[in-house]
């Protein structure tokens, strides 16, 4: 699954916003991986700031350099179960 266009509007950063946002998405996701089957989550970093700031959910960069980040459905679960202790 690719998450597109997730971004919060610069007047509202630094808020939480973008953490509560895909923490959200993240969470409908997982439900979803059950039902549909898929392994990875895929972001497209618009900068090196947005992608570190995918990095503190798990992402990992699919390629060194560049901006598009995954994540599996396995770590996926474990990243919400950790950030709900």
């Amino acid at each position: 699954m690719l998450i597109a266009k997730l971004a919060v509007d610069t007047r509202y950063q630094g808020n939480g916003l973008g953490r509560l946002t895909l923490t959200h998405a993240l969470s409908l996701l997982s439900h979803s991986s059950v039902t549909i089957g898929f392994e990875l989550v895929l972001v497209d970093a618009i900068d090196t700031n947005a992608a570190k700031f995918y990095e503190r959910f798990g992402f990992r960069p699919l390629v060194d350099g560049e901006e598009r980040l995954f994540l599996t459905t396995a770590d996926l679960r474990k990243t919400l179960e950790e950030g709900s202790q």
